[in-house]
């Protein structure tokens, strides 16, 4: 009987994999592109996908027992269906399950009732509590995830050509933008950024972007609304927990952001993949 699981986070601007053995140690881990289905269509998410199970595939034998993959929009119906057809095809016989990408870090946190707040490429907010589920944010890039890491850059490239715009100088900061981004001006910039528009190009530079103080105290005052309105809304003060590479890793973020939240908050110390295969295990002796 086949006794391994595997795990799966497609992530905005990159995705993982996780394989757990027979006594839950982790046996083997793959990083691969971006897999929102959103943004990348049905045949890029495949591939994706696809590769991350080739390089972990040495470790499942003839397949996994059970796949969970967590995603962002995954409670959608249409691309819920789309993400369960792929991965029955690329894992025969497997047990599968596809949940939002949020239930993945509660589960690593091992937290069965709280707010997942989650800022990376977009932003969401997302809790659990006495069998009531609550979203705040996750719109997606063109319609909101503020404090998400390619919020931060459209911000600054707006305010770039607000400057340009006003005859003002560009600040070091701006400057330093403009060339990671590989423009020359900030005309250049505009059409680079409408030319690409992928939203792991641009979320990469969320670091910078969020050098400038204002933008970074905007950024934590959003998050920090997200957990609240999804609290305010499950009628319990159950603990946040804190993930996403720009919450975790942007200097200032995560204490601007504590500083605004009320009750327990953890930071996530684990990658969300790891709930991910926690649940795959679930599944070896519950219905999917």
């Amino acid at each position: 009987m086949l006794t391994s699981v595997l795990g799966l986070d497609l992530g905005g601007s990159r995705s993982r994999a996780l394989v757990l053995g027979e006594d839950a140690r982790v046996v083997a881990e793959a990083m691969g592109g971006p897999g929102n289905l959103a943004v990348f269509g049905e045949r890029d998410v495949a591939r994706t996908l696809e590769q991350l199970i080739e390089q972990v595939s040495p470790h499942l034998g003839a397949g996994p027992a059970a796949c969970c993959c967590g995603a962002a929009g995954a409670e959608d119906d249409v691309a819920h269906g789309q993400l369960r057809g792929i991965l029955e095809q690329l894992l025969p016989g497997s047990r599968i399950k596809v949940v939002p990408d949020p239930v993945l870090v509660l589960a690593a946190a091992g937290i069965e009732e709280g707010v997942a707040l989650i800022a990376g490429t977009g932003s969401i907010a997302y809790g659990v509590a006495r069998g009531a589920v609550v979203r705040a944010g996750g719109w997606g890039p063109r319609l909101g995830d503020e404090g998400g890491g390619y919020w931060a850059v459209r911000d600054a490239v707006r305010e770039i050509l607000r400057a340009h715009d006003a005859g003002r100088a560009l600040d070091q900061v701006q400057l330093e933008l403009l060339d990671r981004a590989g423009a020359a001006n900030p005309i250049e910039l505009m059409h680079l950024f409408h030319r690409e528009p992928a939203s792991s190009r641009w979320a990469a530079l969320a670091p910078l972007a969020l050098r400038d103080g204002v933008r970074l105290e905007r950024a934590a005052a959003a998050l920090a609304d997200l957990a609240e309105t999804v609290r305010a809304r499950l009628g319990s003060g159950v603990p946040v927990v804190l993930a996403g590479g720009v919450l975790l890793n942007t200097p200032g973020l995560e204490e601007m952001v504590r500083g605004r939240l009320s009750g327990e908050v953890v930071r996530l110390a684990a990658e969300p993949v790891l709930g991910a295969a926690l649940i795959a295990r679930t599944l070896l002796t519950t219905q999917v």
